[in-house]
């Protein structure tokens, strides 16, 4: 057993939802409940002939453009905020690959979620990001958490996923699955040194790095600060240094095995 955010207990279980290992810094997915207690929707959207709906209490009428409003946090214990986009022109438009939902992005539509309570600000040098896409053809945040000097960002292609930690600080690996992995903290399978780790799939890469004490105060989904995604978007949570690592790699498995990847 681990002890998680605010004495609340869990394990590293292979039937554990993503968020319930440990309490998520955030959990957004257009597919599934992320958390067993959740009862809430997933996403909002709206129908280009008018009208905004939730699912999967509605279903979204896909014979004309729906594009997406709100993606609905489903975490507890940091503060839950929702990733939103209120302008009509940048809401990323809504598609159905086989039976999953997915958010499209052209380097141009983003959400944003709201800095206020959001668990930002508890974000620091020990995290993990799982997250679920299809990249365009290079890659572009998906993902962007920043600050002033600070930032993070999951970057899925069709040919590489990069994820970056700061300036040119990161590690880029061959794309062959959907599911991306990222880890910040010390791994004791290399001689316990501080390392970034990207997984991918079957592959896996990593890079030393060194302690740092970052600040940030943003985060969206589409974009990280002027760089904008180019791709799909499905599903990503974060949960911060009491997920262990035994935690975050039966994590990666489990999404890895719901969405056949």
């Amino acid at each position: 057993m681990i002890l998680a955010h605010g004495g609340v207990q869990g394990d590293v279980s292979t039937e554990r939802l993503p968020a319930d290992a440990v309490p998520a810094v955030f959990a957004y997915s257009l597919n599934r409940k992320l958390r067993k207690l959740y009862s809430g929707e997933y996403f909002r959207y709206r129908q280009a002939s008018g009208g905004e709906f939730d699912y999967p209490s509605n279903t979204p009428n896909l014979t004309e453009d729906v594009f997406i409003t709100t993606i609905y946090d489903q975490s507890v214990g940091y503060g839950v905020q929702h990733a939103v986009q209120v302008n009509q022109s940048l809401q990323p438009k809504l598609e159905l690959v086989g039976s999953n939902y997915r958010a499209v992005f052209n380097q141009q539509e983003y959400l944003d979620v709201p800095s206020s309570g959001s668990g930002v600000s508890e974000v620091g040098q020990d995290f993990t990001i799982t997250a679920i896409g299809d990249g365009g053809d290079f890659p572009r945040p998906m993902i962007g958490i920043w600050g002033t000097t600070d930032r993070i960002t999951v970057e899925p292609s069709d040919q590489a996923t990069r994820f970056t930690f700061n300036n040119n600080l990161g590690t880029i690996l061959d794309q062959d699955g959907r599911v991306t992995q990222c880890r910040s903290g010390y791994d004791p399978k290399q001689n316990n040194h501080r390392v970034l780790t990207i997984k991918t799939g079957s592959s896996h890469g990593h890079i030393t790095t060194t302690s740092q004490t970052p600040t940030f105060s943003n985060i969206s989904i589409g974009r990280e600060d002027q760089r904008l995604y180019k791709g799909a978007f499905i599903e990503v949570t974060m949960h911060l240094g009491n997920l262990t690592e035994l935690g975050s790699d039966q994590l990666f498995q489990t999404t890895r095995t719901y969405y056949g990847d």
